[in-house]
């Protein structure tokens, strides 16, 4: 699990958790960003600048919207291959803006939870 804080009002930003379920053994990706996202838009992803998928969002409550999904092997390889994955998404205005979460350490983060 990784979160981005936002260093002057202290409020999160994005949180993104991977998680193996010991049933599926496949892994899966929930995703918390702060309520105001234009929903429709989606969640896009990228990895080192290479566009890596979308996610539709399934719920709000009071601490935000999530989206989650079966994290597709393409995106599971950029990741453990790559520096920065980037999280964009729309607010109710429709304009986009993107959350940089950093992948320095995550191949032996995800060696250790499979």
């Amino acid at each position: 699990m990784q979160r981005a804080i936002d260093s002057r009002s202290g409020r999160l930003v994005a949180m993104v958790r991977i998680r193996v379920p010991s049933d599926t053994k496949s892994p899966v990706m929930l995703v918390q960003l702060p309520l105001g996202v234009y929903l429709p838009a989606r969640l896009t992803m990228s990895v080192d600048g290479a566009a890596a998928g979308t996610v539709e969002f399934q719920t709000c409550d009071q601490n935000g919207c999530y989206a989650g999904a079966p994290v597709p092997d393409n995106l599971l390889d950029a990741m453990l291959k790559g520096q920065t994955l980037s999280l964009t998404v729309q607010n109710q205005a429709r304009q986009a803006s993107s959350v940089p979460m950093s992948l320095i350490g995550f191949a032996k983060a995800y060696a250790q939870i499979r």
